[in-house]
């Protein structure tokens, strides 16, 4: 919304029409680009990139993802067997 308000309001310093104001102009011109390409950026660039990211997910399978472990179909809360309950002490083969 500022780079909005601020567009209008650098284009007399952009059009160097009062005497000496050259290297003003350029200054105005290089200020004017670069609100208007970071703007756009910022409002269409970035959103399009975005839904392109989000949509394309499904073509590369979850690449980046962890696999998911394994189950037996049994109950996923339940503890693993080769694991000490807390009051057990963990037993020793040999």
């Amino acid at each position: 919304m500022r780079a909005l308000a601020t567009l209008p309001a650098r284009t007399p310093l952009a059009a160097g029409l009062a005497e000496g104001s050259i290297s003003a102009a350029e200054l105005g011109t290089v200020v004017i680009g670069g609100l208007f390409s970071s703007t756009f950026l910022t409002l269409i660039v970035v959103p399009v990139v975005y839904s392109l990211v989000e949509g394309g997910k499904g073509w590369f399978g979850g690449l980046g993802r962890r696999p998911r472990a394994a189950t037996d179909g049994g109950d996923p809360a339940a503890p693993d067997p080769g694991m000490a309950s807390a009051g057990e002490a963990p037993s020793s083969a040999g």
